[in-house]
């Protein structure tokens, strides 16, 4: 009973709540019998209005809490992935690498590999969350910048590195959202 009021709860309180649907009238009645639709729509009855708001306020950090750790991982799977598919290719990226001028292509493809496998991991599973999103914060800079450059690519190119840079900059606001929900609770955890 406690699930069909939670999901009640979700679905019903926020929208009733918001445009004032709960009135002070009574559920009416058909036939002798109340309508329920209307009880959980209109009613305003203590009841009601007790239940719809203890449910919602005790699901709330649950789901806050689930949904950021579910976000959390999908933000580090892409980086566990993006590690793994370099390690399939280590020569065409390690000669992508050397095309930028970089010096030592194959030690920067193993860092690089090392950072996001790493990054990705501790993403994935919590486990020293805030360094792993605050070094993967701090690849993506300079590896932004320096492989996807839509300032200096041709025309043909331009759009696809402009979606990189665009890519790239809202995964570092991913990175700087866990650093900082990961920093709050430390500090809640702290004495």
């Amino acid at each position: 009973m406690s699930l069909i009021f939670r999901v009640i709860s979700l679905v019903v309180c926020p929208f009733w709540w918001s445009c004032g649907r709960f009135e002070t009238a009574p559920a009416r009645k058909r036939n002798g019998t109340p309508d329920w639709g209307l009880a959980l729509g209109c009613s305003s009855s203590l009841f009601w209005r007790i239940i719809m708001v203890m449910t919602t306020m005790s699901l709330a950090p649950t789901i806050v809490s689930r949904t950021y750790s579910v976000g959390r991982a999908l933000l580090g799977s892409l980086f566990l992935f993006s590690g793994l598919l370099k390690i399939g290719s280590f020569a065409a990226y390690s000669a992508w690498i050397a095309s930028a001028e970089l010096p030592s292509p194959d030690l920067l493809l193993v860092v690089t590999i090392v950072i996001e496998i790493g990054g990705g991991l501790t993403l994935i599973s919590g486990w020293n969350a805030r360094l792993g999103a605050l070094l993967l914060a701090l690849f993506l800079v300079p590896t932004t910048i320096i492989f996807h450059g839509f300032w200096r690519a041709d025309p043909a190119d331009f759009m696809n590195q402009l979606n990189h840079i665009l890519k790239n900059v809202s995964i570092l606001g991913g990175m700087l959202v866990v650093f900082a929900i990961e920093s709050s609770r430390m500090q809640a955890r702290v004495p």
